[in-house]
């Protein structure tokens, strides 16, 4: 047994510090797990992931809205709608046709539910388990459809099209995403190891699944600055 003296050097705090900041932060257990919760939230950090989402999403809903520009009567479709807050935005819109959203997360779904439990129960709002490599409705259902910060998250080459097959010809989608998830190892944090697709690799994969006209938009938000890629299905 080794056993350390007055006299020998011995490991300080300041170098425990300085070597956990050393450490990237994607390679430390606690933080993926914790980024993970904004992923797939679940218990009760993932019902404060879902408020944090709320507030701190409030205004990238709103811009998005403004670009995807809904009609009264018409069909719209969110994936990965969180905590609710588009959906309700949405409904406040859409007061003739349908909102529709599906997610993978249980306590989104109940936060969601919580939030627009009127226009649910009088059949305006569709809210589903699910997500955007099988979402679950038919070829051609809506008339627009939105993804507001977890195109990270999706298959590109496949879940595009997916999106694409349950929109009508010259339907209009409109991916919004904040700028710093775009293309940089910090991807890891929440696909746990994976990265973020960049810019260029959205544009490609909604151009190889049939959607032209393609505009591409920089904003600033209260979360920071924002990537908005507006397409029209053909």
């Amino acid at each position: 047994m080794c056993v350390l003296t007055a006299g020998q050097d011995q490991p300080s705090r300041k170098a425990y510090s300085e070597t956990t900041r050393m450490k990237p932060l994607r390679d430390r257990p606690q933080a993926r797990w914790l980024f993970s919760q904004f992923a797939l939230p679940r218990g009760l950090l993932g019902s404060l992931a879902g408020a944090i989402m709320a507030r701190g999403n409030a205004d990238m809903a709103r811009l998005t809205l403004d670009m995807l520009q809904p009609e009264p009567a018409e069909r719209v479709l969110e994936i990965g709608f969180g905590p609710g807050v588009a959906i309700e935005l949405l409904a406040e819109h859409v007061t003739a046709g349908l909102v529709a959203g599906v997610d993978p997360s249980q306590v989104m779904l109940n936060q969601a539910v919580r939030r627009n439990r009127q226009a649910i129960v009088t059949g305006r709002i569709d809210l589903r388990l699910g997500s955007s490599d099988h979402i679950p409705w038919a070829d051609g259902t809506f008339d627009r459809a939105c993804s507001i910060n977890n195109v990270m998250l999706w298959n590109l080459r496949t879940d595009v099209r997916e999106v694409r097959r349950v929109l009508r010809q010259a339907g209009r989608l409109v991916i919004a995403v904040h700028k710093w998830t775009l293309g940089g190892e910090s991807g890891g944090l929440l696909r746990l190891g994976a990265t973020f697709p960049s810019l260029e690799g959205v544009v490609q994969a909604l151009e190889g699944a049939a959607f032209r006209d393609l505009d591409v938009r920089r904003l600033p938000t209260r979360s920071g600055p924002a990537v908005f890629v507006v397409a029209q299905a053909s």
